[in-house]
């Protein structure tokens, strides 16, 4: 759990700088890290979305989030022999399940753009953020948890963790 939480937050910091930065910034991030004919897309599809990295991030393939994730610093277990997997037999993309640190950070940008922030089953702390910031999306939640002191940033991403976990499987 605690190696969940260090990636979460390693991975918070990177997609809050892309939704900070200029779509010059986030771009190159684009064409660096993902395959060359798709980079035209993505960059059009980043644009679209105005700098909303959890719309971006959840309708990227599992190997484009892997890619993504990877290009900042978190190990992902399996990565290489996934993509093999699914280069090798072209079916894989319909029941290849992806390393399991792609389905966390998948299901958490999931959870931050399908539940506000306080909603009854998130945990609630003392420090909310004002109301008009509680809805839920990728920045809200970003800005939230990144401005929480450590100890309370650990108690909110182990409690997602536990809320992503038992959503994946029911």
């Amino acid at each position: 759990m605690e190696s969940s939480i260090k990636e979460a937050l390693v991975f918070l910091e990177h997609y809050r700088l892309m939704e900070k930065s200029s779509n010059e910034y986030s771009e190159n991030i684009i064409k660096t890290v993902l395959p060359s004919h798709q980079v035209e897309h993505l960059c059009n599809s980043w644009r679209r979305r105005k700098k909303g990295f959890g719309s971006f991030f959840l309708n990227l393939s599992h190997a484009n989030q892997g890619r993504i994730i990877k290009s900042w610093g978190i190990e992902i277990d399996g990565f290489d022999e996934y993509l093999m997997e699914k280069e090798k037999n072209e079916i894989a993309s319909f029941f290849l399940k992806a390393p399991p640190t792609i389905m966390w950070l998948h299901g958490l940008v999931l959870y931050f753009e399908n539940h506000g922030i306080g909603d009854s089953e998130t945990v609630l702390l003392d420090s909310l953020p004002r109301s008009d910031a509680r809805f839920g999306n990728s920045a809200n939640w970003g800005k939230y948890i990144l401005a929480l002191p450590s100890n309370e940033q650990q108690v909110v991403l182990a409690r997602l963790n536990g809320l992503v976990l038992s959503e994946a499987l029911s």
